[in-house]
């Protein structure tokens, strides 16, 4: 389900996704901007990771006080909506596979108010 992309490989996706941030950052009135994110992925700050079901998803693995959280700064999919349970299923198992107690996630979209913006993860 995701695909750790390393940062070699980066630049054949970069055009697709960077275009993806920038078009969601425009339409939701973020202040992310592209250069950001690929900043951020070079550095190793944040991880970028293909979907199966097309997409991808950057995520920062953060200590918090005791706590190891994943959390997922960007998700897009075009076709997330038929596929979320078997998304969260895996970013839980990626939390856990990075020795994350919890996930965090944030959007300014209203769908998103019914998904759990922090869990346990176990």
């Amino acid at each position: 389900m995701l695909t750790f992309v390393p940062i070699d490989s980066l630049p054949a996706l970069w055009p697709d996704i960077a275009g993806a941030i920038g078009g969601t950052a425009d339409k939701l009135g973020c202040t992310v901007s592209v250069e950001d994110v690929s900043a951020s992925i070079e550095s190793g700050a944040a991880g970028l990771f293909t979907l199966d079901c097309g997409g991808f998803l950057v995520a920062q693995h953060l200590t918090e006080g005791a706590k190891q959280v994943l959390h997922v700064w960007m998700l897009h999919s075009r076709t997330l909506n038929r596929r979320l349970p078997a998304v969260v299923a895996a970013v839980d198992k990626l939390a856990r596979d990075m020795g994350c107690s919890a996930v965090r996630f944030h959007s300014p979209r209203k769908a998103w108010k019914k998904f759990p913006l922090f869990r346990e993860v176990s």
